[in-house]
Order: C-alpha cells, then sequence, then structure tokens
C-alpha cells in the first residue's frame, strides 16, 4: 500500500520564508508519522492480546530522498528471521486471512512418529502432527517460561529429543546439543546437592484415550504432556484442527491513516509558526 503526501497542497498559500521550512519540516514531518503509525500498530495489537514478540516486530524507516523533490519512508513488518521464526510470518493470517502460520517446530512435529503404545517410550506409527492439525500451546505453569511468557528454543528442542523427532542432520546436531547440556545441568545438580530421589523431567505424546487412562490430569485431550522431577505431568501442546483466520489486524489502514493525519499535524508544526 503506498500513501502519497504532497506538502505543498497541505499548507496551501505560503510566504516566502516557509517555502525554504518546507524541504526540511516535510522530512521531519514524514520521519513522526512513520513513527507514529509503528507506534498505534504495537498498541493495537497489545490491545487485542498479540504476543508480545509479534508486536515488537512493527518497525519504520527512516525518510529518504529518491529523486528531487520527493521523499519515501516506510512502516512494515520485520521479516528477519534471526535462526528463528519471523514476526512477519505470525502476523500475515491476522493481515490477508488464511490458515495459522507454521513454525518449524510444528513442521519437525509433522515427521515426529508417535503411538498408543508406551506413552514414555513413544514408539509408533503416525506423525504427531497429522495434515490438517496444529499443536497450540496452553498456558500451564508446569514449564519455565521466558519473561514474555514464551518458551525458550532449548525447550522446543528438547521436546523433539524425547519424542524421538528431527530427521534432518541439524535437527539431530541440535538434539546431541541440547543433550549434552541437560547432563551437564543434572551433573552440576548432584555435586551442588548429592543424589536427589526425585525423577527426571520428560515431555511424551499422549493421545485421548491415553491421557484418559491417566488419573489426575485435568486436560484430557491429545497433544504434548510435560513430567516435573516430582512426576506432576500438564499439558504443553495440544493438537487442534488447523484454524482458518479471518482478517483481525488492519495492518494498511492504521498505517495509512495515521501517518496521513500525524504528517499533515506536523508539518504544519514545521512551518506555520
Amino acid at each position: 500500500m503506498t500513501v502519497k503526501l504532497d506538502a505543498n497542497k497541505i499548507l496551501g498559500k505560503v510566504n516566502e520564508l516557509e517555502k525554504v521550512l518546507i524541504p526540511r519540516a516535510s522530512k521531519i514531518a514524514l520521519n513522526r508519522a512513520v513513527f507514529d503509525a509503528m507506534i498505534e500498530l504495537r498498541e493495537f495489537g497489545k490491545r487485542r492480546g498479540y504476543r508480545d514478540y509479534s508486536v515488537r516486530g512493527f518497525r519504520f524507516t527512516k525518510p529518504e530522498p529518491q529523486g528531487s523533490n520527493t521523499l519515501v519512508a516506510s512502516v512494515f513488518i520485520n521479516e528477519d528471521r534471526n535462526k528463528g521464526n519471523a514476526r512477519s510470518d505470525y502476523l500475515r493470517p491476522q493481515i490477508y486471512g488464511g490458515k495459522i502460520f507454521r513454525t518449524r517446530f510444528q513442521r519437525a512435529l509433522e515427521r515426529t512418529p508417535v503411538g498408543d503404545q508406551d506413552p514414555d517410550g513413544m514408539s509408533g506409527f503416525r506423525p504427531a502432527l497429522a495434515p490438517n492439525t496444529v499443536a497450540i500451546p496452553t498456558q500451564t505453569k508446569l514449564v519455565r517460561r521466558r519473561s514474555d511468557g514464551g518458551m525458550s528454543q532449548g525447550v522446543y528442542a528438547t521436546i523433539l529429543a524425547d519424542l524421538g523427532g528431527g530427521n534432518s542432520s541439524a535437527d539431530r546436531t541440535r538434539m546431541r546439543a541440547e543433550s549434552r547440556r541437560l547432563k551437564r545441568q543434572e551433573q552440576r545438580k548432584k555435586r551442588r546437592k548429592g543424589k536427589t530421589k526425585l525423577g527426571t523431567e520428560s515431555y511424551f505424546f499422549m493421545t485421548e484415550n491415553m491421557a484418559a487412562d491417566r488419573p489426575g490430569l485435568r486436560n484430557k485431550k491429545e497433544g504434548i504432556y510435560y513430567r516435573n522431577r516430582a512426576g506432576k505431568i500438564g499439558l504443553v501442546f495440544s493438537i487442534n484442527k488447523d484454524p482458518i483466520y479471518r482478517k483481525t489486524l488492519p495492518f494498511f489502514e492504521i498505517a495509512g491513516d495515521t501517518v496521513k493525519k500525524s504528517f499533515r499535524k506536523n508539518l504544519f508544526k514545521e512551518v506555520k509558526f
């Protein structure tokens, strides 16, 4: 979406001094306009409960000359993946509508074999994620989380390692590294406290039938469960049908309207004393 703004038309009749001020005033006004649009988008995302990780992805570029009398700036969603998933991938379904974004973790679950025989060993023949299904994170307090409520990349690697997933060489490398890290962590705990009688932490997959046979579970849904060292079990990811999103984030409308209003206000502020 492109918004064209003509400073001369907005200001109307100007004197000689104001004509001199227009180029500098336009750059200042445009810079403030795209900044205001970014802030407005972030605030809208927070009100709608979007992930803090995604909301921080709204960015803007400073005005740059393009041609003799033209300045160009933009408001956008960060597409940098930085060894993970881009913020724009999470927000695209809300902007355009459509299916939920499938993260690298979701795609790894598609090739992770699970079954009904052994909830701890998980030797099976079907993938954890079947076509048109998705793993939705729960808000269980058994799992440690970051300050923004999400889980670290190491947790995802541990889940795949416990389930036996990850068929690519990169997946296997990450799982070996995570396994070595966890062993070192356990050794440090033993040196500090001596041998403990607590069990080991683990993630495992259960179908609804398997969960129904487990007494004391609050949630009986199919999904990935976590057992902590004290033996408590909680649902970490529930397996649901792949949702279809409708457009809930008017990205272009918010950005366009904010830029127009802010540019006009700040242009007059810089030129008309």
